[in-house]
């Protein structure tokens, strides 16, 4: 849907142009939150996958059925012990058209640090943490058109509980506008996160204060990768892979499209 705005200025004897006046900007809450950690905290979400500036025209018909939408809800469980540490589990539900994938993740939460500690689940998680890894392709005649398991990895083949060795650091306190680190290292690829400043994020009537967090890797520019995250929690996912490669059965590439995920929170309930 495409929306034109028109702007009209009216001007009447005896008084003064309104010509360049703009509404004051709308305030953002910039004040330090931990993300929620208490059980029953639950974030209902969408999921919707697009394609964009496919090249070339040839191989647009490998994408008749975008967007592919989803959604899902995660929720905090309880706490548990493992390896003498003390976790917050995240249990997620993610359902497509075909089926429904259950998943649990591992949390470290101190006044430090949100550290990633462990997952179970063949479907990873959405939200706080996602793995994103680069040289992703898609090779649609051997295993379809639906790209998360390029991107973002394979996860568990079953239920067993799956350490993470590297423990990314997926977020890091304070929260405040500038500070950056080093979340995580898998082999010469290096991912960084920064906190570029908090932004207001409306979902239907409601408005979160949201800081922006920028993650990079060192030998991925093609990448725009965006999280939202308030005292609520994170609201919003936007990533975007530009130039992502398309192959065939052979492996020969055959064209580039941009791909964007977005993930968007629908209704939250259960935080303090």
């Amino acid at each position: 849907m495409i929306i034109f705005y028109l702007a009209v200025n009216f001007i009447s004897c005896g008084e003064d142009s309104t010509t360049g006046i703009t509404n004051p900007p709308e305030p953002v809450d910039s004040s330090q939150f931990y993300y929620p950690k208490k059980p029953d905290s639950r974030w209902n979400y969408t999921r919707t996958q697009t394609v964009e500036n496919i090249r070339p025209d040839s191989i647009t018909h490998y994408f008749t059925n975008y967007p592919l939408t989803s959604s899902g809800y995660i929720k905090i469980l309880y706490d548990t012990l493992i390896a003498g540490e003390t976790l917050k589990v995240f249990l997620e539900e993610f359902t497509d058209s075909s089926s429904t994938i259950t998943s649990r993740h591992y949390y470290k939460m101190d006044t430090v640090t949100m550290v990633s500690f462990a997952y179970r689940g063949v479907g990873g998680t959405t939200m706080p943490f996602k793995p994103v890894f680069s040289g992703a392709s898609i090779n649609f005649e051997r295993n379809g058109i639906d790209m998360w398991q390029f991107i973002y990895g394979s996860r568990g083949a079953d239920d067993s509980l799956i350490f993470e060795e590297d423990r990314p650091i997926v977020l890091k306190y304070p929260i405040v506008t500038g500070k950056e680190w080093i979340f995580r290292a898998l082999g010469s690829t290096v991912f960084t996160k920064k906190y570029t400043g908090f932004e207001n994020i409306h979902i239907d009537t409601a408005v979160y204060a949201c800081m922006k967090v920028q993650r990079t890797l060192s030998n991925q520019s093609n990448y725009i990768l965006y999280d939202y995250v308030s005292k609520y929690g994170q609201v919003k996912r936007d990533y975007l892979f530009k130039n992502s490669q398309v192959t065939n059965m052979l492996g020969q590439t055959i064209g580039y499209v941009d791909y964007r995920d977005v993930v968007l929170v629908t209704s939250i309930s259960g935080i303090e």
